[in-house]
């Protein structure tokens, strides 16, 4: 596809936006197409669905980790204290015990079964992959989006999961209800290690002037080692399964180096240098806009964004504040105003830590009983490394938090990812009950556990669908 260039008008106040042009569709010039008959399952006609995802990355060298600047001397006097004491003991003939390891049988991963395939789960009944797949990481970053096509009799959908690897490469997985199987590649892009991870998708025909009234194109937002915003795009209708880097990788903008990534078109956000919340924003026409929000959040904060009224005319943004509580800011999507919501969420969750932010994604499903409104739901790890859910049925104020069978057995420091369909489409202007796919993804003994949502007279359930068959 080729890009097409406007010279640059104008832009929000305080936006920095790259020099003399802008491209008007994020995407490369010289993408290379190639089709593989085993996936050919985006078909002319497909639907959009979105999805973005925050992700908890840890083990980063030391100066990239999320440690509080101010607990450095802290532990510096508590290092020196240690070595003391260790000395002492060795000079006493003291021996510290070894801890026990222990290792199990291991089993090979399961294929990914139909949502049927499973009852609710049970604590005995969740299946136990025990081959450590090896080209994943441990408590690697992930993100997720979904699409349907509407159109075919069965109102197939596709699944595209995005992680990285020991060697700091992204990998992305695939899904199809069509061909009923999961095809894993290897992307080109280079990104730094334990990057943050953010993902989201959009519907040409959404642009009138832009493409094919079905072409789908996937977006993935990454820092790379100099901890610059950096993106890889996919058009999916061209079967272009390789994809190349997108128009955002020109403008530069760089994130706090243990900022994390979350997006929902056209919308992305991450935290600045001085922990200041950013937002950016792709008009067609005029490219990129970056701003500040003016909210300092914590450093390493965990963030999430998902639409919360039909039309993408208002988004909740989550953020953990500088106190370590979770809270909302929501924007309004015509006059860009930021404005804390009437039952404010200021939910406690652990604060980042030298090993990583603390594990956090959120997602919105369609009301039940009011096609015209949108529940949110946030999943959390807590201390305990149980993960807690909490939702919000249109704006009626928060519930929970509640865990549930199949969230059990959770990595600790897990990246969690969550599908979130589009509310923006022309074609489709709203979430529906019938297009949602309410599915999350975490590592649990460092395979990709893939649960879902089911919703049954305003209860929910979560019940385990299998594990991705990630090699």
């Amino acid at each position: 596809m080729d890009i097409n260039t406007v010279p640059m008008k104008f832009g929000p106040k305080g936006s920095h936006i790259s020099e003399e042009k802008q491209t008007i569709i994020p995407h490369h010039p010289e993408v290379v197409q190639i089709a593989y008959p085993t996936l050919e399952a985006v078909h002319p006609g497909q639907l959009p669905g979105e999805i973005y995802a925050y992700y908890e990355p840890v083990k980063e060298p030391w100066h990239r980790r999320c440690m509080s600047r101010k607990r450095i001397w802290l532990t510096a006097i508590i290092l020196i204290i240690t070595i003391t004491a260790v000395a002492l003991g060795t000079a006493l003939g003291l021996t510290l015990p070894k801890k026990k390891v222990e290792s199990g049988n291991v089993q090979s991963t399961p294929s990914n079964p139909s949502s049927s395939a499973y009852p609710f789960a049970t604590t005995s009944s969740i299946p136990s992959p025990t081959a450590r797949p090896t080209s994943i990481a441990t408590l690697s970053p992930l993100a997720v989006t979904a699409w349907r096509n509407t159109k075919s009799p069965n109102n197939e959908f596709s699944i595209q999961l995005v992680f990285q690897d020991d060697q700091d490469r992204l990998q992305s997985i695939m899904y199809n209800t069509t061909f009923k199987e999961w095809r894993q590649t290897q992307i080109a892009a280079v990104a730094k290690k334990s990057t943050p991870l953010a993902i989201t998708r959009f519907y040409h025909g959404a642009y009138s002037s832009m493409g094919t009234p079905n072409d789908e194109q996937v977006e993935l937002f990454y820092l790379d080692q100099k901890n610059r915003l950096s993106e890889w795009n996919w058009d999916w209708d061209a079967n272009n399964f390789t994809g190349g880097p997108g128009s955002i990788n020109a403008n530069n903008f760089t994130a706090a180096s243990a900022s994390r990534l979350t997006t929902y078109w056209p919308f992305i956000y991450y935290q600045d240098q001085d922990d200041y919340l950013r937002e950016i924003r792709y008009s067609y026409g005029y490219g990129w806009h970056n701003q500040s929000v003016d909210t300092k959040i914590h450093e390493c904060a965990a963030l999430g964004v998902v639409p919360i009224a039909q039309n993408n005319a208002r988004v909740g943004v989550f953020y953990q504040a500088q106190d370590g509580r979770l809270k909302e800011v929501q924007r309004d999507y015509t006059s860009g105003d930021y404005s804390y919501e009437a039952h404010s969420l200021s939910q406690a969750i652990p604060l980042p830590s030298e090993s990583g932010p603390s594990p956090f994604t959120a997602f919105a499903l369609t009301n039940l009983t009011t096609a015209s409104a949108l529940d949110t739901y946030i999943l959390y790890q807590d201390s305990s490394a149980t993960i807690q859910m909490q939702w919000r049925y249109e704006d009626t104020g928060w519930k929970g938090p509640k865990t549930f069978d199949a969230l059990k057995g959770a990595d600790n420091g897990t990246g969690i990812a969550c599908i979130t369909m589009e509310t923006a489409a022309a074609s489709a202007p709203t979430l529906r009950v019938d297009s949602d796919i309410p599915r999350c993804y975490f590592q649990s003994g460092g395979n990709v556990r893939e649960v879902e949502m089911v919703r049954d007279g305003g209860e929910e359930e979560w019940r385990v669908v299998g594990y991705l068959p990630i090699t």
